[in-house]
């Protein structure tokens, strides 16, 4: 809950900040902390209970001065390690703090990103046998051709043209544009969780049927059997209610649709993926561990990446992008270089 809603962008600087304190406090409770910074005093009065049926988080602005932005930029700076920290292991923080958390880290890219070019998140793809010869793509496609190629692998087969698709966790909208422009379905809806990001991507992306909406993966606002396919990439680790997710995406899909799903998995957590899926109904028709072929694309992009993240984010941030967008070097790199995380691919049916 927030009492005092102004400021703007250090308001996403401070409850990034407060969600990384959390975490390092591993949900202990913390009554008030109080942080002197140049001319610029923050009141932070933060409230959690471990057992999720009491959860506050309250922040109080106080006498925010033109020295605010340096304000923040230096408590951040004592907190890098804290920073890095709560982007590498996101996946396995406290199901109540994912949510939030995920909204006000796109918000802060949408905020960084003066120039609009921030149009994927994704790993990418890249391949040793020619699968994508002939994806032409046109020029102003190219720069992101790696991310746009983990979407033609997850979807590009499955015959969208004419179909009613929907996205769910479309971010910023890259991908849904990228299938929505060059495979020519009847709709294409992109979905959510973050209202700032879908104005971004209504605003930004243009294409026939094309529209993006705000909502949450576990209470798809579609009626049964209503969607085609479904497209899941790289999304469904950070929600609260992975199982339900599953069902909500069956419950949408009409009969023989296709759910169509990658993600970063855990080698202990694959048997308990694959069976939440068997219970949601759906059955296997494509099942491939890619994890070789994202670690290919992420040495290749590594330093158009970089010079994204150098280009639009603070320095003391750029750490943080880096664990975020898996360059190599970082530490979410490393862990699908030496086997500690997998890629799985997935093409479903109802």
């Amino acid at each position: 809950m927030c009492k005092e809603k102004h400021a703007g962008r250090n308001l996403d600087y401070a409850l990034c900040f407060l969600l990384t304190v959390l975490y390092e406090k591993k949900l202990l409770n913390v009554k008030k902390k109080s942080l002197n910074c140049l001319s610029t005093t923050c009141l932070f009065n933060i409230g959690y209970s471990k057992n999720n049926k009491k959860q506050e988080i309250d922040i109080i602005f106080i006498s925010l001065q033109e020295e605010k932005d340096k304000c923040f930029s230096k408590i951040t700076q004592n907190y890098k390690p804290l920073m890095n920290k709560i982007v590498e292991k996101y996946a396995e923080l406290p199901k109540p703090i994912r949510r939030p958390l995920w909204r006000l880290w796109h918000n802060m890219i949408t905020s960084f990103d003066k120039q609009k070019v921030t149009l994927f998140m994704n790993y990418g793809y890249a391949s040793n046998n020619g699968e994508f010869m002939n994806l032409k793509l046109k020029p102003e496609d190219e720069a992101d051709r790696y991310s746009i190629q983990l979407y033609d692998h997850v979807a590009g087969s499955n015959h969208l043209k004419d179909k009613d698709i929907l996205e769910v966790g479309c971010g910023r909208g890259g991908g849904a544009s990228f299938l929505a422009r060059y495979y020519k379905p009847k709709s294409f809806i992109g979905l959510d969780i973050s209202k700032k990001t879908t104005d971004f991507c209504n605003n930004h992306h243009q294409a026939e049927g094309l529209k993006f909406i705000k909502g949450h993966a576990e209470e798809l606002p579609f009626e049964d059997s209503s969607i085609d396919a479904v497209v899941n990439v790289e999304s469904a680790r950070v929600y609260g209610n992975i199982p339900k997710f599953f069902e909500e995406v069956y419950r949408v899909l009409k009969p023989d649709g296709k759910f169509l799903f990658a993600d970063m998995i855990k080698p202990k957590d694959i048997e308990s993926i694959n069976k939440q899926l068997e219970e949601a109904g759906f059955k296997f028709l494509k099942k491939e561990n890619i994890r070789e072929n994202v670690v290919k694309a992420l040495k290749l992009d590594t330093e158009y990446r970089k010079e994204r993240i150098h280009e639009g984010a603070p320095k003391f941030l750029h750490k943080s992008f880096y664990q975020f967008a898996g360059v190599e070097g970082s530490e979410r790199f490393d862990a699908f270089d030496n086997n500690r995380i997998d890629y799985w691919s997935y093409t479903l049916i109802k």
